[in-house]
C-alpha cells in the first residue's frame, strides 16, 4: 500500500499501456482482509487440493488459498507481465512453493493448462469483468469442475454486466446452491443441496 514505484499496466482490451502507482492498484484491487480471509476459509473448509485464481493482480490472494493447505496446488493465472513479476516476487519471498504462476492472455493459458491439471476443486474468477469474459472462463472451467468443487465470483455487483451474469448461473442447473454475499458469489455444484439461492449480509 505504500509503494510508489511506477509499473506499466496493459490494458488487455486494448493493448494500450498506462503507468500506474503499486500503491494504486493494491488500493484500488486488492481484497479486503474480510474477503481474503473468506476465501482462506472456504478453501480450508473444502480441503481443495486444485486451486484456480484468475487474476493474479499482486499475488495476495493467492497467498490466502495457498495458506489454507499447503499440500494443494494453487494455478494463478495474469495477463499483466508487470504484475507477474510483483506476483512472483512475492511468491519467492513467503517460500511457498505450491503456487505456480501461469503468464499471459487467459483465453489461451486457461484452457491449454486445464488440459494438464484434471479437476478443479475451486476456482475464483478475478480477472476480466465483462460478461463475455467471465462467462467464457466460468463455461470453460465448469467443464472440469466436480460434484464437490465450489466456485467464487469476485464483484458480481460490479456492472450491469457482472449482476446479469450471476443472475444466470444462479439459474444454471448444474448450480445447486448459490449465496450473495454482495462483493462476492458463492457457487456449490453438489446435488445433495438443495436448490436455492441466498443473499447473506456479510
Amino acid at each position: 500500500m505504500s509503494d510508489e514505484t511506477l509499473i506499466e499496466l496493459p490494458s488487455l482490451g486494448t493493448g494500450i499501456a498506462r503507468s500506474v502507482k503499486v500503491s494504486d492498484i493494491a488500493k484500488r484491487s486488492l481484497k479486503s482482509s474480510k474477503y481474503a480471509q473468506l476465501l482462506f476459509r472456504i478453501a480450508l473448509f473444502s480441503k481443495s487440493k486444485v486451486i484456480v485464481e484468475l487474476g493474479s493482480c499482486l499475488g495476495v490472494t493467492s497467498l490466502y488459498l495457498a495458506s489454507a493447505n499447503l499440500r494443494s496446488k494453487v494455478y494463478t493465472f495474469e495477463g499483466a507481465e508487470s504484475l507477474c513479476k510483483l506476483s512472483s516476487e512475492l511468491f519467492s519471498k513467503t517460500g511457498l512453493s505450491s503456487i505456480e504462476l501461469i503468464r499471459g492472455n487467459i483465453d489461451v493459458t486457461l484452457p491449454a493448462k486445464l488440459e494438464t491439471i484434471g479437476l478443479v476443486d475451486l476456482a475464483f474468477l478475478d480477472a476480466n469483468h465483462t460478461y463475455e469474459a467471465t462467462k467464457r472462463y466460468y463455461t470453460i472451467l465448469k467443464s472440469r469442475r466436480s460434484e464437490q468443487s465450489i466456485f467464487v465470483i469476485d464483484d458480481i455487483h460490479w456492472s450491469a454486466d457482472m449482476e446479469r451474469f450471476w443472475k444466470e448461473v444462479m439459474a444454471d442447473t448444474d448450480v445447486h446452491c448459490s449465496i450473495d454475499i454482495y462483493g462476492m458469489g458463492i457457487l456449490f455444484f453438489n446435488p445433495d443441496l438443495p436448490k436455492q439461492s441466498y443473499i447473506v449480509a456479510f
